[in-house]
Order: C-alpha cells, then structure tokens, then sequence
C-alpha cells in the first residue's frame, strides 16, 4: 500500500519535484509514481524503452494544473517529456527536457515521428482515446492509462491490465498497450 510513497522518498528528485509544488498532496505522488512504475516494468522491457535513451519521447495526456507526471519522467529519464492539459497553469518549469502545452489534445496534433518511439501516459485523464490516437503521430507508440471516469480502451487491442493498490484512489487500474497500430 506504501510502495510508491517509500519509493518516492528515497529518490534524490523527490525534494527538486516538491519544492516546485508539482503535487498537491500524497495522492497525486502515488499516481504518477505508479505510472513510472508501470512504464518501467512493462513497457521499458517488453519495448526496449531505454531511460537513457534521448531518442524516446513521453506525452503525458490530462496532466492537471502542473506538469506533474512528465516531470516526474523528465527528471528520472532522458526522454523528452510532454504535458499536455487546458488547465495547466501558466508557469516556467525549469526543467530540462519538459515541453509543456496548456491545451487539450484533441486540439493538437503532436507529429513526433522523428522520435524512435513514443509513449503516452493518461492518469486520471478526461482525454478521449480516439484524440490521443488520432492527434500524436508516432512511429512507435506505447500507451499507459489509469483511467477515471472516462473508459480508456483501443478497439482491437488487447492490453496488459492490473489493480495498483499502491495508488492511493479507488481508481487503480493499469492499463497497459505496447506498439499500438497508428497506421504510420
């Protein structure tokens, strides 16, 4: 149950990620330590995602008011990191490697095909799935959703799924897909 708190504790960005105010409270911390942890078990190893590998982009969909989730992987990789969310506030992060887009994503189409691959986390995201699909252009892309209230789900894709009982919310699931059809 305290997994990903202790985790968090322990790592040498945890004070430069709290005293940018990144996360509100504790809840917010195991929910993006918990898609770290789910990019890392499973798509880092089923898809040669390599965290020193610059050739590798993150798209955090539905980041909330701060770019929480793509820092958390911008300061823990080399990826380049995306936060995209309308209600993201209007700040300088200064953080290396993190791109922030204060939008929704159904009203961006983020073309990273230079990137070798691209993945994209959804915590808690209000994101429809047919927008990210249809908006972030990759030539390989591996998706990470916690979903809420909206379903996350790709049509005739089977997925990797599991309870989280380490996220601090009734809404724990992990979804899972690697090398997602995008028809480039």
């Amino acid at each position: 149950m305290k997994r990903h708190i202790n985790e968090f504790v322990k790592l040498k960005c945890a004070s430069d990620l709290l005293a940018l105010k990144l996360f509100p409270n504790a809840k917010e911390i195991t929910e993006s330590m918990a898609a770290f942890n789910a990019v890392r078990s499973h798509i880092s190893r089923q898809c040669s995602a390599a965290f020193a590998d610059n050739t590798i982009a993150l798209v955090s969909v539905g980041d909330g008011h701060t770019p929480r989730t793509a820092a958390m992987f911008a300061f823990r990789t080399a990826w380049h990191c995306y936060s995209i969310d309308p209600l993201l506030r209007e700040k300088e992060w200064p953080i290396k490697r993190l791109i922030v887009l204060r939008r929704k994503v159904e009203d961006e189409v983020l073309d990273l095909s230079s990137f070798s691959q691209v993945i994209v986390v959804m915590v808690h995201s209000h994101a429809p799935m047919n927008a990210v699909l249809q908006n972030i252009r990759a030539k390989r892309l591996h998706i990470m959703s916690i979903p809420c209230c909206v379903p996350h789900d790709i049509k005739h894709e089977t997925y990797l799924g599991y309870q989280d009982e380490s996220i601090w919310s009734p809404k724990n699931t992990v979804k899972i897909w690697c090398d997602v059809n995008t028809g480039l």
